[in-house]
């Protein structure tokens, strides 16, 4: 007779074989596992009139012979005359050190489990970090590696959030007043605070464009220009097509938020003739990063073009679109809340990046609000 091969149990199996034992015991300890943590814990419930006791372990809940440790530790625990003598530890008095191999294959397994994409992202790098290091991984060199960047770098935002995350993966105990410390003393602010002087006008844009002699280039820098595109959203913007009078509907590939957007003017729309717009190829699979960078590139070979200022930048042109809000008649109906929605960011960056055109036009707005009172109230000469 041929041998038959038998396989072993997934550790979700014993898991749910070893509880059920237990409870059936009335044991007052079981295992626990929680959703975010390779670990397994220990639950012991004294009594009905006592708050039940939790702690974590190093037992893993994906490791067969680790969750029968856990179901020979409740017994234990559940037998003994002092039932905490035999409790793990509390979890701020575990001191571990992992290794960084280990911990950066948990980190890419808790980050896929959440949906996250790291292609091309600060995780991703980290990731790559983690599994060069020598040795043991330990809180302490956690925490030396977020204080390498400087406090005022977008660096030490991503690796503070990294080490966050870890630490929960890894159930490490990372310091409150360690981590109070490195957010307040961040001085990073992703918002930038466009210089009027910086933004093209309406003739410099239709030269810039208009020089361009690669039909899908010349396009694809009207496209930007025309509705305020973020570089990356440019490939994404013909997907439904422009209607009638010239408007877009966008899903953005960076936010992932759906917004609808009116052209800067109506004659560009027939100037560069948008409604047949045909872009440049794109190869399936691009990550966002590389899209981006490959319209900024293009922009600098054309930037003898960009004569609006030295250094001109293709955000240049999504900038000029903002400042119609501020600026031009065609927009004046419009609040800061519906320029953020037709740029595709909140209101709070809308203000930030743009704030010397909004400070001057409520100053201006508060003035004639004033001056307008003031009339009403003066009586009338008979």
């Amino acid at each position: 007779m041929p041998s038959t091969v038998l396989s072993r149990p997934p550790a979700d199996q014993i898991f749910q074989q070893i509880y059920a034992d237990l409870k059936s015991k009335k044991s007052k300890a079981t295992p626990r596992r929680v959703k975010d943590s390779p670990w397994l814990s220990i639950r012991l419930s004294p009594g009905k009139q006592v708050k039940p006791i939790i702690r974590t372990t190093e037992l893993r809940k994906d490791e067969p012979l680790d969750l029968w440790k856990a179901y020979a530790l409740c017994e234990q625990i559940n037998s003994a005359a002092d039932p905490l003598e035999f409790m793990p530890g509390k979890k701020a008095d575990v001191k571990r050190s992992r290794n960084w191999i280990e911990a950066a294959e948990a980190y890419r397994c808790h980050l896929e489990r959440k949906g996250i994409k790291i292609h091309d992202q600060a995780q991703s790098r980290h990731i790559g970090w983690m599994r060069a290091q020598p040795g043991e991984l330990t809180i302490e060199s956690l925490m030396a590696r977020v204080e390498e960047e400087p406090s005022d770098k977008r660096s030490r935002i991503d690796w503070l959030t990294t080490v966050e995350r870890l630490s929960m993966v890894l159930n490490l105990e990372l310091p409150t007043q360690w981590l109070r410390r490195m957010k307040s003393e961040s001085t990073y602010t992703s918002s930038y605070v466009v210089n009027p002087r910086d933004i093209p006008r309406d003739h410099q844009i239709e030269a810039f464009v208009n020089s361009i002699d690669n039909p899908e280039w010349k396009t694809a820098f009207a496209l930007i220009a025309t509705y305020g595109l973020r570089p990356v959203e440019v490939f994404s913007v013909l997907e439904s097509g422009l209607d009638e009078d010239g408007w877009v509907e966008l899903t953005s590939p960076k936010t992932n938020t759906w917004r609808t957007i009116m052209p800067a003017r109506q004659g560009w729309v027939d100037l560069w003739d948008l409604h047949n717009a045909v872009l440049p190829d794109v190869t399936p699979g691009t990550s966002l990063k590389a899209l981006g960078h490959r319209v900024t590139t293009q922009f600098a070979r054309y930037r003898e073009w960009a004569i609006w200022r030295k250094g001109a930048q293709c955000y240049d042109l999504r900038h000029a679109y903002a400042a119609r809000f501020h600026t031009s008649p065609q927009f004046k109906q419009f609040t800061v809340e519906d320029a953020a929605k037709f740029m595709g960011h909140t209101v709070k960056i809308h203000r930030a990046s743009y704030t010397k055109w909004i400070k001057k036009n409520d100053l201006k707005r508060a003035a004639k609000d004033r001056a307008k009172s003031k009339l009403i109230s003066i009586p009338v000469a008979a």
